[in-house]
């Protein structure tokens, strides 16, 4: 467990002395949770880096020996610094690189938002359209193929006789009154109409034939004609062994005849799994043990698997901690020697709104009670933010600030005549209200300097005794600058 780590804004005492002295006091479910906050250039993610530094150059010469500890850093954005490459460190940065990976999503990880957060999503899994076989049927029956039709049920020779003469009566239409007139003719209706009719004789022909395993013979025609470059042969080959004769025999599909049964093999083991012999549905709820038996298997040539229901907000949290979560379970199971973890999270939150910044502590504290906790001796976490919300959830004693005494924006806000911006001798954040922590742990003004400028130069004409549009005064929400505004436009 770390203690205290130099880092380049000082040695940072990570554990605070009350609880180092009573254990019992730590409120957080991990060791230890520090919050370090600041303004824009403060040096926040550099303190990070070399942190990760030191504590990666802990080897016990010095006293100090890390050598068992997994250090994981994650960021939305890349962070700007050279990080190491070390094998006890786990560089986790959004931004680097476009992530390509097809995995699957981790319910585990989205079972824990929805419980936090309440995203309410779920995890599907949806096979591919299978409108490429229709077509080359449709082609075969209804164009060059040179059907037997006495080999034909009833339903589809009508469907073909109907769509030959509907093509006749549309070709008579296009010669008349031309292309633009006849798209608005009933020629050109009826045969859309005949089109689709001879789809749905051909979808009832398909279901008549092959009976149970129809769903999954389509989803594996599918998938061989996409695999080969003569659909046509290996749908006329399946046509004959449905009772189905043609003036020209089909070509070789010896080929693609094997792609298609070991598709078929494929499929069948999803059914399995999805419980559902005949694949009946488009579209199925996953379990997370659906989901890893689904993994187990070659799906991804018949299907896709994503999570409906996420906000940008839900998919960039479940990506966040899917990451952390599975590149922790990955390494340590590679290093089992690793017994301690120190996690740091650079801004993290930055995307959420503020009714999900108020949960996102809490959700850090369930990831290490539900997920890692069991892993580690024990974990430690550093995150970084902008948010008075999150410096809400920590103890003063667990909040590290950083000053930038470059920025002056500060200073010019508190030479305004009304200052509403006083700071207390002590800087609030555990439970605080979040004027206040702005005003103290935030270091910063309670209104936007836009908003303040307006209010000054309200405040400095009513004091001129210069009008002012009631309009403009009317817009301040304040309920001090309120009472102060009355008070001048009474005393004038």
């Amino acid at each position: 467990m770390i203690q205290t780590v130099q880092t380049s804004a000082g040695p940072i005492q990570l554990i605070p002395q009350t609880v180092l002295e009573t254990p019992d006091l730590n409120i957080f479910e991990a060791a230890s949770m520090t919050l370090v906050v600041g303004p824009n250039g403060a040096g926040k993610t550099r303190m990070l880096a070399s942190m990760i530094d030191a504590v990666l150059a802990a080897d016990g010469r010095d006293g100090a020996d890390h050598r068992d500890t997994l250090v994981v850093y994650y960021s939305p954005m890349p962070c700007g610094f050279n990080l190491p490459v070390h094998a006890q460190f786990i560089n986790l940065q959004d931004g680097m690189r476009a992530d390509k990976s097809q995995k699957e999503p981790n319910l585990n990880v989205l079972n824990n938002l929805d419980d936090v957060f309440d995203v309410q999503a779920k995890v599907v899994i949806r096979f591919f359209s299978t409108n490429n076989v229709y077509k080359q049927i449709y082609s075969l029956l209804a164009g060059h193929g040179k059907p037997d039709l006495s080999t034909l049920t009833e339903p589809l020779r009508r469907a073909i006789a109907q769509l030959a003469e509907s093509r006749v009566e549309s070709d008579h239409s296009r010669r008349t009154v031309g292309v633009i007139g006849h798209i608005n003719s009933l020629a050109y209706d009826a045969e859309a109409a005949a089109r689709e009719e001879l789809g749905q004789a051909i979808e009832r022909f398909l279901k008549a034939k092959l009976g149970a395993g129809y769903r999954r013979e389509i989803l594996a025609a599918s998938y061989t004609i996409a695999r080969h470059n003569k659909p046509i042969d290996f749908i006329q080959a399946m046509l004959q062994r449905l009772g189905v004769t043609f003036a020209r025999p089909a070509g070789k599909t010896a080929t693609a005849q094997k792609t298609y049964d070991g598709a078929l093999k494929e499929l069948a083991d999803i059914a399995v799994v999805l419980g559902d012999a005949e694949l009946r549905k488009a579209e199925y709820a996953l379990t997370e043990s659906s989901l890893a038996g689904l993994a187990k298997l070659g799906y991804k040539k018949y299907s896709s698997i994503s999570t409906t229901g996420l906000s940008s907000g839900a998919a960039a949290l479940l990506s966040q901690f899917t990451k952390i979560e599975e590149s922790i379970k990955q390494t340590i199971s590679e290093r089992p020697g690793l017994k301690h973890l120190l996690l740091l999270i650079d801004e993290g939150d930055i995307f959420l709104h503020i009714g999900w910044q108020q949960k996102y502590v809490a959700y850090l504290n369930r990831l290490v009670e539900k997920n890692l906790g069991n892993l580690f001796e024990d974990i430690q976490l550093v995150l970084t933010t902008h948010s008075p919300v999150l410096m809400s959830d920590f103890p003063r004693d667990c909040l590290v600030t950083l000053e930038d005494k470059s920025i002056s924006v500060a200073d010019a806000l508190d030479e305004t005549p009304i200052n509403l911006r006083k700071r207390a001798s002590q800087a609030l954040s555990f439970g605080a209200p979040l004027s206040s922590i702005i005003n103290t742990t935030g270091d910063a003004g309670t209104m936007g300097a836009f908003a303040m400028q307006h209010i000054e130069n309200v405040l400095k004409r009513l004091q001129s005794r210069e009008p002012v549009a009631q309009y403009h005064i009317d817009m301040i929400d304040d309920p001090f600058v309120q009472k102060y505004i009355r008070m001048l436009t009474d005393r004038s």
